[in-house]
């Protein structure tokens, strides 16, 4: 995860995957230790391009979509 600065503050692991109603594979991202001094974060799994999300959305834990 990156700060609005573009500085890493945090990483986190993948839990088990599974396949949701319309078939797409969806995964459980745990990150722990965010500070909570940024107004956007940058997240970014795997090889897959980064996805920015407000703070807002990364406190709730709301699903965040990698494939748009």
């Amino acid at each position: 995860m990156y700060d609005s600065e573009g500085l890493v503050v945090a990483t986190g692991t993948l839990g088990t995957g599974a396949y949701d109603d319309a078939a797409a594979c969806t995964f459980p991202v745990i990150e722990r230790n965010v500070p909570d001094d940024s107004k956007s974060y940058g997240v970014r799994v795997g090889w897959r391009p980064r996805k920015d999300i407000t703070n807002e959305v990364a406190r709730t834990g709301e699903l965040v979509q990698m494939l748009e």
